[in-house]
């Protein structure tokens, strides 16, 4: 990174306490060494073959439908798009095992009748766990980050149509007024101060299938964001768009905070 000083403010931040439902937007985090707290720490599993596997989003786009929110208790909270809804305590019983990415992940069954309804949304049998360990069911780094630069782009190239930011379900969305496109691929391998939080940018994060997702709607519709950056974000590891961050040192970080690029 061959810049220091700010390089923008925090615009909005997004988690989700269930993996693949729709993002919320609090107006502050609390960021731990390995996760985001309360971000994905609930999952679906499902049996495949002769395995528990966690439930992947881009094979199961209709679990976006879901809003889920945990309460001061670390219960889940679940709104289903037909408006049936539960709360969830934490799971007691025994862990079990389940492969996500070829990563053995530790999880927890908490069964309960909402088993039955997220199964009837999906179309196959479902169950619903507590993910053990911090990040567990993270794809890639703790934090991920776009700038609004970037999306400034994608709707230029989209011929002015809004792209929303949350097609991109970032931990931080920063608002880079007067920076070029991509501005945030510059960052890697260097660090950032975001609010309270100091971070290691590791990589350029590679898009799957469900950016193409409206937000909230688990469907495929209107601008198809992946064919508008495979023209040139294409790497080795994929479509390229924002970045991935671990945690160097915890805090908060909260809308309107800097961001500030630190000189190593």
């Amino acid at each position: 990174m061959s810049v220091s000083g700010q390089v923008g403010t925090v615009r909005r931040l997004g988690l989700t306490p269930l993996k693949g439902a729709a993002h919320t937007h609090p107006l502050r985090i609390v960021v731990d060494h390995h996760e985001v707290l309360g971000d994905r720490r609930w999952a679906l599993i499902e049996t495949r073959g002769r395995e528990l596997r966690v439930v992947r989003t881009v094979d199961s786009p209709a679990v976006m439908t879901v809003r889920a929110h945990s309460d001061a208790d670390d219960e889940l909270l679940l709104d289903l798009p037909d408006d049936r809804s539960f709360r969830v305590p934490l799971p007691a019983g025994p862990a079990v095992v389940a492969d996500y990415w070829g990563r053995a992940t530790r999880v927890r069954p908490a069964p309960g009748p909402w088993d039955e309804a997220l199964s009837d949304l999906l179309g196959r049998h479902v169950r619903l766990v507590g993910v053990e360990r911090a990040g567990d069911v993270v794809y890639a780094e703790p934090v991920s980050l776009v700038t609004t630069s970037s999306l400034r782009e994608l709707e230029r190239r989209a011929g002015g149509d809004p792209v929303d930011d949350e097609r991109f379900r970032a931990t931080v969305v920063v608002d880079t007024p007067g920076l070029p496109p991509f501005i945030e691929e510059s960052w890697v391998a260097g660090r950032l101060r975001v609010g309270g939080v100091e971070l290691l940018v590791r990589q350029q994060l590679a898009r799957c299938a469900v950016i193409r997702y409206e937000p909230g709607a688990g469907k495929a519709a209107g601008l198809d964001v992946l064919r508008l950056l495979a023209v040139d974000r294409t790497t080795a590891d994929g479509i390229a768009f924002g970045v991935g961050a671990d945690v160097v040192a915890p805090g908060r970080i909260a809308v309107g905070d800097p961001v500030e690029a630190i000189r190593a």
